[in-house]
């Protein structure tokens, strides 16, 4: 399976957006006056130093977790160079089903600090080309 991210993309999940926003600020406001961190420079400096653009990457499965009846979680093996993420990124899953390339982003919910492989949870959806096709047709070990 295909995998992309973007590492220009930094979307925060709503459920940690006030832990995410009360530690950002508590962290820049002892390193800087009160709204210094709202200048031009700082976020060029908060930008992603991996290159920045697409990557592609190659992934192997090395779990399908049965979450609910309708919910599965993937779990993807690092590769050699692991994929350095941030907290609210997303991996986009690029399959081939019947000839055509779909797409298909999924929020990560691995943790950069805590989980060694990354993982995201597919549920499936009313007439979803790929939240059905994931479930009905991946196997551990696949790539």
């Amino acid at each position: 399976m295909i995998v992309y991210i973007d590492g220009q993309t930094d979307s925060i999940l709503i459920t940690m957006y006030s832990i995410l926003c009360s530690i950002f600020v508590a962290t820049h406001l002892l390193d800087k006056m009160a709204f210094g961190f709202f200048k031009k420079s700082d976020k060029k400096a908060a930008a992603p130093t991996q290159g920045g653009g697409p990557h592609y990457f190659d992934l192997n499965i090395l779990e399908i977790i049965q979450e609910t009846k309708d919910a599965i979680s993937l779990v993807f093996e690092q590769p050699e160079n692991k994929i350095t993420y941030k907290p609210g990124q997303f991996l986009t899953l690029i399959i081939s089903v019947s000839g055509k390339e779909v797409r298909r982003a999924y929020s990560l919910n691995s943790s950069p600090f805590t989980d060694e492989h990354l993982s995201v949870t597919v549920k499936r959806v009313d007439n979803g080309l790929m939240s059905n096709w994931l479930p009905e047709n991946l196997k551990v070990g696949v790539r």
